[in-house]
């Protein structure tokens, strides 16, 4: 009989990052590999970082704008 006892199960992160200035950093995340984008499952942005890692941040998506097409 399998158990999930000892596995640990991840929903989702909310980082709060610290900031020096706020306008740098919304261009570095905002020219970022995709724009946000509207999808079905959430509002979400592709960042990649100085080292090529891809980081997906994502939101509730918006009801009032139409959903985009999926772009890896």
């Amino acid at each position: 009989m399998a158990t999930d006892q000892g596995r640990t199960k991840f929903g989702h992160a909310e980082p709060i990052l610290r900031v020096s200035d706020m306008g740098a950093s919304v261009l570095y995340y905002t020219r970022v590999r995709q724009p946000p984008c509207n999808y079905p499952w959430a509002l979400e942005i592709h960042v990649e970082d100085p080292d090529g890692h891809i980081l997906r941040f994502g939101s509730e998506p918006l009801t009032d704008r139409p959903f985009d097409r999926w772009a890896d």
